[in-house]
């Protein structure tokens, strides 16, 4: 009896412990989201910035749009490491875009055009929980007319305070208009990894830290199980002797 009754004891305190890992949970708004330039184009080349950093345990970052033709929501960037991307004075991640807004309507086939209000959004996420960690929200609004060139016009509904960056950046320029968006170094990932005076990466102390914790709750429940295992089989031994 009584080893059963800690086999069922061990069990239940695995259980939890994987579940407080591996448990969605809705993702909370964290701050806004500045698009640059904020006022372009559906050809524009676009910079995403969060206002602040993702919490701790976060490890990546994906950005998604939605609104008209893109309902159920549309990838701006995949899922990327958070450690890739620039960071501002405050924190936030200077986030390029892999394409344009009118390239990604194309891709879906949106053959009307982008039109109305879009709601832009930086979602935070850990490698191994699965939960959104909290999200960075933005909105762009597009002219129903198609403006010279045959491109449709957006302005950016931005914070009042524009996110500083901490180092240099390029200048991407805007096709179809006079505007230029801020955009740092292109590389076959996306853009150019962000390094500390020391060369570590910017984002590196929240990655680390979010895997570490996430590691370390698996593996206490891992030698919980075998050590209960272990006890039963020692117990059992011990009745047959």
């Amino acid at each position: 009896m009584k080893v059963r009754w800690l086999a069922a004891l061990v069990s239940t305190i695995v259980m939890g412990v994987l579940f407080a890992v591996a448990s969605p949970s809705y993702a909370s708004t964290l701050g806004d989201l500045t698009v640059t330039p904020a006022n372009g184009n559906d050809s524009s080349v676009v910079v995403i910035t969060t206002s602040g950093p993702c919490p701790r345990e976060a490890t990546n970052v994906i950005a998604t749009i939605t609104g008209s033709g893109f309902e159920s929501g549309q990838n701006l960037i995949g899922n990327s490491p958070l450690r890739i991307y620039p960071r501002t004075t405050k924190g936030g991640y200077i986030i390029p875009l892999q394409y344009t807004f009118g390239d990604v309507a194309k891709l879906q086939r949106v053959y009307k055009g982008l039109t109305g209000s879009y709601k832009v959004v930086a979602t935070c996420r850990g490698v191994i929980k699965p939960t959104d960690l909290g999200q960075f929200t933005g909105t762009v609004s597009f002219s129903n007319k198609v403006g010279a060139g045959g491109y449709r016009n957006y302005v950016a509904k931005n914070p009042a305070t524009a996110p500083v960056p901490t180092q240099g950046t390029l200048n991407g320029q805007t096709k179809g208009s006079g505007s230029s968006a801020s955009q740092p170094v292109q590389t076959p990932q996306g853009l150019s990894p962000s390094t500390n005076g020391d060369g570590t990466d910017s984002a590196g102390s929240n990655s680390d830290s979010g895997i570490g914790r996430e590691l370390l709750f698996v593996g206490l429940a891992i030698i919980l199980m075998l050590a209960a295992a272990l006890y039963v089989r020692r117990s059992q031994s011990a009745k047959r002797s």
